[in-house]
């Protein structure tokens, strides 16, 4: 048992840490206290170890469910961020010569996966049932961003990354260390979610050296000059489309036409029926690309650099890849792994790697050894660490044959394994594929009233997978730091849990109210993007987040999740119920009537953070303030909401 070798391990630790100061919030060392404001400081030997005696002599219960995602409540997060903590109080994550995720004692301050064990009595307490983890697998160095790395720039998937393991647990691997988090989650009754990424690798992935026919290279002799770039003074970028060009590939990926771009709902369609033959990229921009080398050395900075005809070959940086003239710079950190290899397309481009180009995707051009090394990620950790579930990070841009062999292959080793997808919609496409849920729009539309107005519409007809009930990720602006605010935030998430088709989704930091987002991807306006803009983002650079700030808003989200349990039987059991939507009047007006078991339940609120809402005549009883509606209009003032248990008598 890996808690037991954590707990062997702990025995052992340094004696140099345990001397040294070490402090802890409050709410890890205390789930049922004050609201967890402040520290505590404790001996992380002793505090560890009646941690791990506590978890071990809890018994591992498993419900054999098939469909379990529909009844999840899950915790997201970044475990090196959201786990982080100023331990000695000097002011600062880490920050020690030669390993900035230490300080000056020698405890690492970055989250750790031991530190991830602290906080599931708290996760418990709250409701959550399953803990979502970003990426955990070895990150890469070679043009990494920010001091730390994205988690997504992933060196190599078969290995975790070394600095989520714990120093008070000396040479204990951080493979054991993860076995032993999932071990912890089981005997709780927590589900393990793991996300994963398959489309990329790092710049200096560690099977470039043996596998170099599994990137894209391209030759360092050809010149910039109109090479058919965005910006040739900036060097290698994506290929530069005419505006007919662009039409046409429009009109052939989404059947658009001319009007330009569709939904991302409509790329999925055409990526799944296939294309006719896509327009490639300008003759100068694929001049750059060479086939493989034979051989890979590294330089001194770890880049991996190949024999060419007329150079040095380097395997280039990705880039956003559609619509094919999105203006963002290439990635730093990532290229693109190659799916396919036959003559005439050594390029990257969105025909070889989205939308994938009939003459190329065929079934004798599949990098056959790649798949298979891909196909053995998940079944891997599933056997390795016992995971329950994976994210999918851009699974549908995956060759839909590869994808369809991923999930067959992980159900093979679990048939209840939960296969989840990043995608921002919510279609048929994904239950075909065979997602058990997808993230969804709500993250877009929760802040929007007249936008999930329009979804709570969508909704009378049946969903065809289950999505997130999430106002906010790791890569949009928090709902705390959205313009009308933290309460309205909360209002729009509370409405949100009670969607049919919804899985409560927190993303760790909404709990504690926290402002700062960890990345700029996603939903950014100029005003935000200029504030964060050379500012550390908890997905790259050394941050944490509030966790003595004294926030009430775990302990609410608690209670309301507690009155979904107790009062919306048919949504927590996964079955369907009927959607109404109620007239308002107030731009910030949303509300709507589920099934809520014995009754109707009536969700309303002010989604605007100026203006209130009316909601017309109703009656029964907020189970969320306990005020009792006497059957005339209810104004729900800016950020106000309630769950009307309504009374259907005279």
């Amino acid at each position: 048992m890996s808690l037991a070798r954590v707990e062997q391990a702990l025995r052992s630790a340094p004696a140099r840490l345990r001397r040294a100061s070490y402090s802890l919030p409050r709410l890890w060392c205390d789930p049922g206290g004050d609201a967890g404001a402040g520290t505590l400081g404790v001996d992380p030997v002793d505090f560890y170890s009646e941690l791990i005696a506590t978890l071990r002599s809890r018994r591992a219960r498993r419900v054999r469910e098939r469909d379990w995602s529909r009844r999840a409540v899950v915790y997201n997060l970044l475990v090196r961020h959201a786990l982080a903590f100023d331990h000695d109080g000097d002011g600062e994550i880490g920050g020690a010569p030669g390993d900035p995720t230490l300080n000056r004692d020698g405890h690492r301050e970055t989250g750790t996966l031991l530190k991830a064990c602290a906080i599931l009595p708290y996760l418990k307490r709250m409701g959550v049932n399953t803990l979502h983890l970003l990426p955990v697998t070895a990150i890469g160095r070679h043009g990494r961003k920010g001091e730390l790395g994205s988690p997504y720039a992933i060196r190599n998937p078969e290995r975790v990354e070394p600095t989520l393991a714990d120093p008070l647990l000396g040479e204990l691997s951080p493979e054991v260390q993860l076995r032993a988090l999932t071990e912890a989650c089981h005997r709780l009754g927590l589900r393990v979610v793991l996300e994963f990424v398959f489309r990329t690798a790092a710049l200096d992935s560690d099977w470039i050296d043996t596998h170099p026919e599994w990137f894209y290279w391209i030759d360092s002799a050809v010149p910039n000059r109109r090479a058919g770039m965005a910006d040739p003074r900036d060097g290698f970028g994506a290929p530069v489309f005419g505006r007919s060009e662009l039409r046409e590939i429009v009109g052939a990926v989404t059947g658009g036409g001319k009007g330009g771009t569709r939904s991302g709902r409509a790329l999925a369609r055409s990526v799944a029926a296939g294309f006719g033959r896509l327009h490639p990229p300008p003759p100068r921009y694929r001049r750059w690309f060479s086939p493989p080398p034979a051989r890979v050395a590294r330089n001194a900075e770890g880049e991996a650099i190949g024999a060419g005809m007329r150079g040095a070959l380097r395997v280039p940086p990705a880039f956003a890849d559609w619509p094919p003239d999105d203006t963002q710079p290439p990635w730093t950190d990532v290229t693109y792994l190659r799916m396919y290899q036959t003559e005439g397309f050594d390029y990257m481009a969105y025909n070889t790697l989205r939308a994938y180009d009939p003459a190329l995707a065929r079934p004798a051009h599949e990098l056959r050894a790649l798949w298979k090394r891909l196909c053995g990620i998940i079944p891997l950790y599933q056997r390795r660490f016992g995971i329950d579930g994976v994210m999918l990070d851009m699974g549908h841009a995956l060759p839909p044959r590869l994808l369809g062999r991923l999930i067959d292959e992980a159900r093979a080793v679990d048939p209840e394994v939960a296969i989840w997808e990043e995608t921002f919609t919510v279609g048929r496409q994904s239950a075909r594929n065979g997602y058990d849920a997808v993230v969804g729009e709500l993250i877009f539309s929760a802040h929007r009233p007249s936008a999930l107005r329009k979804f709570v519409r969508s909704l009378r007809r049946p969903t065809p997978v289950p999505f997130f009930a999430t106002i906010e990720n790791h890569n949009t602006p928090r709902g705390a730091a959205r313009p009308a605010g933290g309460e309205v935030g909360f209002a729009a998430w509370a409405l949100s849990l009670f969607l049919p088709g919804a899985i409560p989704f927190i993303h760790a930091g909404f709990d504690l109210e926290e402002g700062a987002p960890l990345n700029t991807g996603l939903d950014f306006d100029a005003g935000a993007l200029r504030r964060w803009r050379g500012q550390p983002l908890g997905l790259f650079d050394r941050s944490g987040m509030s966790w003595t700030g004294g926030s009430d808003f775990g302990e609410r989200i608690g209670r309301l999740l507690a009155l979904r349990a107790e009062h919306a039987p048919a949504l927590t059991q996964g079955r369907r119920p009927p959607v109404e939507e109620v007239a308002t009047i107030g731009t910030g007006g949303v509300a709507f009537r589920v099934d809520g078991g014995a009754g109707s339940l009536l969700l309303a609120a002010s989604l605007d953070g100026r203006e209130a809402a009316l909601i017309g005549a109703c009656k029964g009883v907020d189970l969320w303030s306990g005020a009792v509606v006497d059957g005339g209009a209810v104004v729900l003032e800016p950020g106000r909401w309630m769950l009307l248990r309504e009374d259907d008598s005279g």
